[in-house]
């Protein structure tokens, strides 16, 4: 209780900048105190690397921060200035290659050397929007054996998730505006549940991999995970170049897969009266799990072909192009920091005759959500409040969208979330049910830092 107690205290001291207030501070808010001039981007920046500096030792989200991000926020230039993301400070997962001081390791120390000789597509979008790169979140991908185990900023005891876990925490904690993240199957939805935050898996394809450690190229997604919705439609709008974020006028047809029989949630029940001020919401027959252990195969037999191949594409754009998967496995072989069973798995095994058995399984997942939407006669599916839900599953191995939308806490003050999810290139329903429903992020709490 005691550290806890000076989290909270090194939260509080630091939640204002030159008087403002920036926890939950918002990519419009900020614009505006931009033009006011009671903020700048370089005032922003130093305030969030000074609650980097301080919390980040409780709560392992951020691998290292930016030696020139002060610099950069100084130096912005003046045609920056109407650019959707013009001086905001911006985290991205350790997965995603900066060709700057900072290192793209996916958490693995023998990545160290395999500098990128560019930067991946998504962050020159970024920096063409005007953001700032703040620095690289921690992750799970590799172990997280560099970056060390990320904390629940809500509950010590409660799960992270993965493996974007660095990402969600960072930005929950208020540690950045906004992160990006990466998701072969849950790896931005789950995280985000776990932490009230918002995420959004853009359509497979969408968004470029290029310049990303990859685990299953053909499934690999790079998201945002922000505190509200209009911020998600923002950073989802710079990173797909509006294919995503356009929201049509029109009124949905929204799903409910397992809210029926009785159940009740205060939240659930507030956010649904909002949201039927713009959607049709009705009761959803169930997720088709009748090919689940054929789906789940499939899933794995993906990551065995792709990861190797993939990881070797990704080498070749580095400074040290001897690394392959062998080398990062011999490199940890008797480590405690993590168990490289299943990476031994990958190389060991062929991936011949896998090709019929991925494309069947993408097949299976998209059918099994189609004919759900199709059956019902609805636009968006929503899960309430299930982390492990198989139709996150599903939605990643169909290489659908979904997303991941804050419903307040539990009465042990764990985050409570809803899941959604849509058929390819739908991605705007997703924000078109964010934004009616949520999108001052009423249902949002700050965490409260508790058993550290």
């Amino acid at each position: 209780m005691f550290a806890a107690n000076i989290l909270c205290s090194i939260d509080n001291r630091l939640g204002k900048c030159h008087g403002i207030e920036i926890r939950e501070l918002t990519i419009n808010q900020a614009h505006e105190h931009f033009k006011s001039g009671s903020l700048t981007p370089e005032k922003l920046t130093e305030c969030y690397l000074n609650r980097i500096k301080e919390m980040n030792p409780f709560l392992n989200a951020v691998i290292e921060f930016n030696p020139d991000a002060l610099k950069i926020a100084k130096t912005l230039p003046e045609e920056l200035k109407t650019r959707p993301l013009y001086g905001i400070p911006i985290l991205v997962k350790d997965s995603i290659a900066t060709k700057d001081k900072m290192n793209t390791t996916a958490g693995n120390p023998s990545l160290l050397s395999a500098r990128p000789k560019d930067d991946a597509e998504v962050v020159k979008r970024l920096r063409r929007a005007g953001a700032i790169i703040l620095g690289k979140a921690n992750l799970s991908e590799m172990s997280g054996a560099r970056g060390g185990q990320t904390k629940n900023p809500y509950d010590i005891s409660g799960p992270v998730k993965g493996s974007s876990s660095g990402s969600a925490v960072a930005v929950s904690a208020n540690l950045a505006m906004v992160a990006l993240g990466t998701e072969t199957s849950g790896s931005l939805n789950s995280p985000a549940m776990m932490n009230s935050i918002f995420a959004l898996k853009p359509t497979y394809d969408l968004v470029s991999n290029e310049g990303v450690v990859p685990v299953a190229s053909s499934m690999d997604t790079v998201g945002g995970m922000t505190r509200s919705a209009d911020d998600l439609k923002i950073i989802t709008d710079v990173l797909t170049g509006s294919q995503a974020s356009y929201v049509e006028k029109k009124k949905l047809k929204v799903g409910l897969l397992n809210y029926s029989n009785g159940t009740s949630d205060l939240e659930f029940d507030k956010f649904k009266s909002l949201l039927e001020k713009s959607a049709t919401v009705i009761p959803s027959d169930e997720l088709s799990l009748k090919d689940l252990d054929y789906i789940t195969d499939a899933y794995l037999k993906t990551a065995v072909a792709e990861l190797s191949p993939s990881l070797d594409s990704y080498i070749k754009n580095t400074e040290n192009t001897n690394i392959t998967l062998k080398y990062l496995i011999d490199q940890k072989e008797g480590s405690p920091a993590a168990s490289y069973d299943f990476l031994k798995l990958i190389l060991s095994s062929s991936s011949s005759n896998n090709t019929i058995d991925i494309q069947m399984g993408q097949t299976l997942a998209r059918k099994a959500i189609d004919d759900l939407l199709e059956k019902n006669k609805v636009d968006v599916l929503l899960v309430f409040e299930d982390p492990d839900s198989n139709a996150i599953f599903y939605s990643a191995m169909a290489r659908y969208p979904s997303m991941t939308i804050p419903l307040g806490l539990d009465d042990k003050g764990f985050p409570k979330s809803i899941f959604a999810c849509t058929r390819a290139n739908s991605d705007s329903d997703l924000l078109s049910v964010a934004l009616a429903a949520n999108g001052k992020a009423i249902f949002r709490h700050k965490p409260k830092f508790i058993g550290y």
